[in-house]
């Protein structure tokens, strides 16, 4: 299973936290910068604010995740850190509007629609997603605009188990990763596919390894997201409502099947396209499967929103170049040089200017 980290922690967005001029370039940092430069603000106070200035100043819109950079700053175990990198995140950054999530429940939604029509029970209209985004936002970062420790998480017995749950998956997510290393390190990457209907297993084993593992990952993620729930995400809330899930399965599912194999078009799904790739990718490094590569899959997914994806961690930043290769998309990835004493000199010398 793929959608791990809060792809339903629920952390609100703001419909104050404007993104700004829409001439603005986006820009998206993944985790590690907001800890690189919250130890650069504890050395030297006034770094964030600097950097406010210079991203604004430079026609940079910064966003951030509820599912990944806020569910990463809640899982801090210190309440005054996890305050801390909260307090940091709502000062430079916008919610990322709309998350990735829903962008790839609606890719899912578009192109099943377009192949068969029979599955779908209504359409999304435009209330429907403000709607949706409106309880998003009230359930993610409005919270922690009110209260940045994010205290009612170590009260409410419900976000424990939430939390909980995603825990489970983020563990057996790793350890299917390691499986998946081991079959491809045995077999030489020459995986081959198994299907019920001979015409499709054919079909399959027809293709190049890269859209190959896209379409046997997508079915897999996508069944299980649709059949066996495991936490709260757009693709599980919204595509069972939008979607017949009786007509998707009948057949013993054969219908499902076909459609992965033979219909789906992986770049009418760009941002599924790129999870995936970086999934491919993360499998080819030398880098133990870990739990954060879950976590890392929708921070490189912000490729495909932004203009630059900026990290300090060089495992993400070349699983980003990797999967660029095969699903190509809009944004620059960007690596920081931890170790240097400036996170704002850093960006400066990084990042282009306008």
């Amino acid at each position: 299973m793929r959608r791990t980290t809060g792809r339903g922690r629920r952390l609100k967005a703001n419909p104050r936290a404007r993104t700004g001029n829409q001439s603005r370039r986006r820009v998206y940092f993944d985790s590690s910068v907001y800890a690189y430069i919250q130890a650069c603000e504890e050395r030297a106070p006034g770094e964030v604010a600097a950097i406010r200035r210079w991203l604004r100043s430079n026609g940079w819109g910064l966003v951030a995740s509820d599912e990944a950079n806020l569910g990463e700053a809640i899982s801090i175990p210190s309440r005054d850190q996890r305050a801390e990198r909260i307090r940091l995140m709502l000062r430079l950054a916008a919610w990322a509007k709309p998350p990735m999530d829903l962008v790839a429940a609606i890719e899912v939604f578009n192109e099943a629609a377009r192949h068969q029509p029979s599955w779908v029970r209504q359409y999304m209209g435009q209330q429907d997603r403000k709607r949706y985004l409106r309880f998003r936002f009230d359930n993610t970062w409005a919270v922690v605009e009110k209260d940045p420790t994010a205290a009612a998480i170590e009260s409410s017995p419900a976000l424990q188990g939430q939390l909980s749950a995603i825990d489970e998956v983020l563990t057996q997510n790793k350890g299917l990763q390691k499986e998946r290393r081991e079959i491809r390190r045995v077999t030489g990457n020459k995986v081959r596919a198994n299907a019920t209907d001979p015409v499709l297993e054919q079909a399959l084993n027809a293709l190049p390894p890269q859209e190959l593992y896209w379409r046997v990952q997508m079915y897999q993620d996508y069944t299980l997201l649709l059949l066996d729930r495991k936490s709260p995400s757009a693709e599980s809330d919204w595509l069972p409502v939008l979607l017949d899930l009786d007509r998707v399965f009948a057949n013993d599912g054969r219908d499902w099947q076909r459609f992965w194999v033979l219909q789906a078009d992986p770049t009418r799904m760009p941002a599924n396209y790129l999870y995936v790739a970086g999934l491919y990718c993360q499998e080819e490094e030398p880098k133990p499967a870990d739990r954060g590569s879950s976590v890392d899959r929708i921070h490189l997914c912000y490729l495909h929103q932004c203009d630059a994806v900026v990290t300090t961690d060089g495992g993400l930043f070349m699983t980003m170049v990797c999967a660029l290769k095969i699903a190509p998309s809009k944004g620059v990835p960007i690596l920081l040089n931890r170790s240097a004493t400036s996170a704002l000199a850093e960006l400066q010398r990084c990042m282009p200017a306008v």
